[in-house]
């Protein structure tokens, strides 16, 4: 098992950092050693870390690293593992760059099959909940988007269907809600988000992982979705709590 990592291309060197003492608090517990990742970088304080393999040459093993958050650490020691949840490893800079971007451009990922794609949606679904809703939970705030409302134009007087010269007239905006050409008071929303596929299969399992990681979050993000809610038949009747959506082409 041993022999077989080492020949895997998974490597990584590693340089321990300097120890700490033990709080006395803690009387005699044992600190872990800490060692940070140098990469390709070698030296005589680096130690070679080979990925662990099993011994069977027709198996194969994937290796994922997670984050030691607050919120792991707590799902472990409170939770013991009756309620499931999920926590997002750790994933390469470059789809980190897509995951946390805030460009509010469209995006195009491009890969075959298991490369990475879907984990890449998944994550940048996560991570913008994630950090809205621990924002406004911890602020107590209310909705904190701006709605976005499709301008409503009316035609001008001498607009008409016919050849008279109407489709020269500018178009001006309707009048606001109050009826006087006033613009109406600006109204705000909760973040509204939509996973859309054709394969009902990876639309359930998206849902299902979304929900384990809202599981294995505070207390305030988590219940900001509601997993087990069914969908309405009409969008008027979603409530802030089925956001965000899992939906297949069909629906």
């Amino acid at each position: 098992c041993d022999q077989r990592g080492r020949t895997s291309s998974v490597e990584k060197h590693l340089c321990q950092r300097a120890r700490q003492a033990a709080p006395t608090q803690h009387g005699g517990s044992l600190v872990p050693k800490v060692f940070s990742d140098m990469g390709t970088t070698r030296s005589r304080k680096t130690v070679a870390f080979h990925a662990p393999a099993n011994a069977d040459e027709q198996e194969y093993d994937i290796l994922k690293f997670y984050a030691l958050t607050a919120s792991l650490a707590n799902s472990v020691l409170q939770r013991d593992g009756i309620v499931p949840s999920n926590f997002p490893f750790l994933i390469t800079p470059e789809e980190q760059s897509f995951v946390s971007s805030d460009s509010g451009e469209s995006m195009l990922l491009l890969g075959r099959s298991g490369t990475g794609k879907t984990t890449v949606c998944l994550y940048r679904m996560w991570h913008h909940f994630e950090r809205y809703w621990r924002v406004t939970c911890r602020n107590d705030t209310g909705p904190r988007l701006p709605r976005i409302v499709a301008t409503e134009w009316q035609r001008g007087e001498g607009d008409s269907d016919g050849d008279d010269g109407g489709a020269d007239a500018d178009p001006e905006p309707a009048a606001g809600a109050n009826g006087d050409g006033g613009r109406a008071e600006q109204a705000y929303d909760h973040l509204h988000q939509a996973f859309i596929t054709k394969n009902p299969v990876l639309c359930k399992r998206m849902r299902k992982n979304f929900a384990q990681l809202a599981q294995g979050s505070s207390r305030g993000v988590a219940d900001a979705h509601d997993s087990e809610l069914d969908l309405p038949h009409c969008l008027q009747l979603l409530t802030e709590r089925h956001f965000p959506l899992f939906l297949t082409s069909r629906q």
